[in-house]
């Protein structure tokens, strides 16, 4: 008989004590902070402190850009051949649209003479955009002109020619112009009653220059 007692008063030990166990592993178990996995930051994106890809002569053409430059090539008349350098300056009054101010002389020579056409014209010119980098042009420039011995008169002059992009600001011209002027061609007789030709020629030459400007 206590046997049997001593045997349940030890079963009922050990159960409490089980049962003291699983509450302690239970709040032990809520009080656990679970594993935090690591944040990952991805890097930032690249940032352009270049800015956009430079476009050349981006304002080229534009109302309010000024050009300025020079001039120079071939000319030639009736019988004759020579020269002829030029500059210029010139503003867009709006876009492709320009008033260029000339200042050239022309020099022809023939049979041992030469003769010389200085002429100052305002020329306005329209500009059309053929490529990004290329524009044709063509224009009308009319002012006075002075020849040694025919004195001073009109020069009307039509100009054709293309405006090739080079760089930031940077243009290269070709161009054709014929010159015309009013001076009389009887005041290009000698005494003798002989032409000169050079004076003829340089009241009306055709010519064929390259120029290189800067735009602003």
């Amino acid at each position: 008989m206590r046997l049997m007692k001593a045997v349940l008063a030890t079963c009922a030990m050990t159960s409490l004590a089980t049962a003291d166990d699983a509450v302690t592993t239970v709040a032990a178990a809520e009080d656990a902070t679970p594993a935090t996995a690591p944040v990952v930051t991805p890097p930032p994106a690249p940032v352009n402190d270049m800015g956009p890809p430079a476009i050349p002569n981006a304002g080229y053409g534009r109302q309010g850009t000024i050009e300025a430059g020079g001039s120079a090539g071939f000319a030639m008349g009736e019988g004759s051949q020579g020269f002829s350098i030029s500059a210029f300056i010139g503003k867009y009054i709006s876009d492709n649209f320009a008033m260029t101010g000339y200042l050239d002389a022309t020099t022809l020579f023939a049979g041992g003479s030469s003769a010389t056409n200085v002429s100052a014209r305002i020329e306005p010119s329209l500009h059309i955009p053929v490529k990004p980098t290329m524009n044709a042009f063509v224009g009308m420039g009319v002012g006075p002109s002075y020849v040694h011995n025919l004195g001073t008169a009109i020069a009307v002059a039509p100009h054709v020619g293309m405006d090739i992009l080079v760089g930031q600001n940077g243009i290269v011209r070709p161009s054709l112009t014929y010159l015309y002027t009013t001076h009389d061609p009887m005041e290009a007789r000698a005494a003798d009653g002989t032409t000169h030709v050079t004076y003829l020629a340089a009241a009306s030459a055709i010519r064929l220059n390259v120029g290189y400007l800067k735009s602003f």
